[in-house]
């Protein structure tokens, strides 16, 4: 069976879309599961009819969100950018929405498509296209990642004085999940504390005591030395007197 050089490049787009499209949705996957990183090309994973496990994190986010996400989960584990950075969150708020306004208007475009069943693709190649496009947003990978957009958007789409009261009630919430302190515990934290502040004072102290020595034996020192010259002078003085004894005894 001969193709035309038109019909040959049309089933090379479609193979070559089916290609991209399917390689697309893996790597995606593996992106936001955290499996890519470093430059490191994920593994090709062949779908053996098993579902893939459940993601957990659009359940947490809707938990941050009541109120009841457990304690020793960390806000910060389910979102790709900074809980701290506004400008982030803002920017991922506008991109998820863009993205997720899009596969609703085609959803319904091919909704209302499928409806008047006259809509056909031009082509084998648009109709191969069309095809895989709709295995890729059936696939539980695709549904796994669109739900979990649509919770973080639902985050993100709160106010962030909203946002920031939810991270503080979580906070808390960490803090008196804590272990009490028993009074055993206490007492030996405060002998501790009482055992440091004593070495402290005694290093001050010592540190105190050695200043003080060393400031009296610099004053010292220069006592001794303003009593070796006034010395120095006492005998230039004896010597002076006894040469003008000598001369007047001499003149006698």
């Amino acid at each position: 069976m001969r193709f035309s050089t038109a019909g040959r490049r049309l089933w090379g787009s479609a193979g070559l879309s089916l290609l991209v499209c399917l390689a697309f949705t893996r790597i995606v996957a593996a992106v936001d599961a955290g499996i890519v990183d470093a430059g490191v090309a994920p593994a090709v994973v062949v779908d053996s009819g098993t579902p893939p496990d459940v993601d957990p994190r659009p359940a947490r986010i809707r938990s941050l969100i009541a109120g009841t996400l457990p304690v020793n989960v960390d806000p910060r584990s389910l979102f790709t950018v900074p809980l701290t950075d506004e400008s982030a969150q803002q920017v991922e708020r506008v991109r998820i929405a863009t993205l997720l306004s899009v596969v609703d208007e085609r959803a319904d475009a091919g909704a209302a498509a499928s409806a008047k069943g006259k809509v056909k693709p031009s082509s084998s190649a648009a109709r191969l296209a069309a095809s895989v496009d709709r295995a890729v947003l059936a696939s539980q990978e695709w549904q796994a990642r669109e739900q979990l957009d649509r919770t973080r958007l639902e985050y993100y789409s709160l106010s962030k004085q909203q946002r920031d009261d939810l991270l503080l009630a979580h906070s808390a919430r960490v803090e008196a999940a804590k272990p009490k302190e028993s009074d055993e515990e206490r007492r030996a934290r405060e002998a501790e504390e009482e055992r440091k502040r004593a070495l402290q004072a005694a290093q001050a102290a010592r540190t105190e005591a050695e200043r003080l020595v060393s400031k009296e034996l610099a004053r010292l020192i220069g006592i001794e030395r303003a009593v070796s010259i006034r010395n120095d002078h006492f005998k230039e003085a004896r010597v002076a007197l006894a040469s003008r004894k000598e001369s007047l005894l001499g003149w006698q």
